[in-house]
């Protein structure tokens, strides 16, 4: 009888955790969603310093809606993927680097500038075989960026 009331408090309990988290990335998957919401038939224009203002622990709902952002129409960037990855760089934390990684190779060079100047801004390691290759970059803006952020790395 104890073992199986020990059980069931366990189980409880981490019933309790899981919504815990499940009510924590849904309010950060709802504050990014207000940020975003329609305005009069208009979306309201990202701003990436609102983004940023939702902190670390929002950085995997960020990386999510970058990712279902891209998915929805790959070859013609809205405001929300070029703004949060501007705000992840303002965040700073390293979880980010994989979708920043993924986003210098998007055709659009304004994407790939502001990947690159976010990846810039983290200094994390696993970003430098992604900056090297942008040095040879066909964009200048971009090539300058990745320069400026690898030579940052060597000093």
């Amino acid at each position: 009888m104890m073992n199986q009331q020990r059980a069931m408090y366990t189980v409880f309990f981490v019933l309790g955790v899981f919504i815990a988290y499940l009510f924590q990335y849904g309010v950060v998957a709802y504050r990014i969603h207000v940020i975003h919401a329609p305005l009069g038939g208009f979306h309201q224009q990202p701003d990436s310093r609102a983004i940023a203002r939702l902190g670390k622990s929002a950085v995997p709902a960020i990386c999510s809606e970058i990712d279902r952002a891209w998915e929805k129409n790959p070859h013609n960037p809205d405001g929300l993927v070029m703004e949060s990855a501007s705000a992840l760089g303002v965040i700073g934390d390293s979880l980010a680097v994989p979708t920043l990684i993924a986003l210098t190779d998007h055709e659009d060079p304004y994407v790939r500038r502001v990947a690159v100047t976010s990846l810039r801004r983290i200094k994390d390691t696993r970003s430098l075989p992604a900056l090297r290759r942008h040095m040879q970059d066909n964009n200048k803006i971009v090539r300058q960026e990745a320069e400026s952020a690898v030579d940052e790395f060597h000093k």
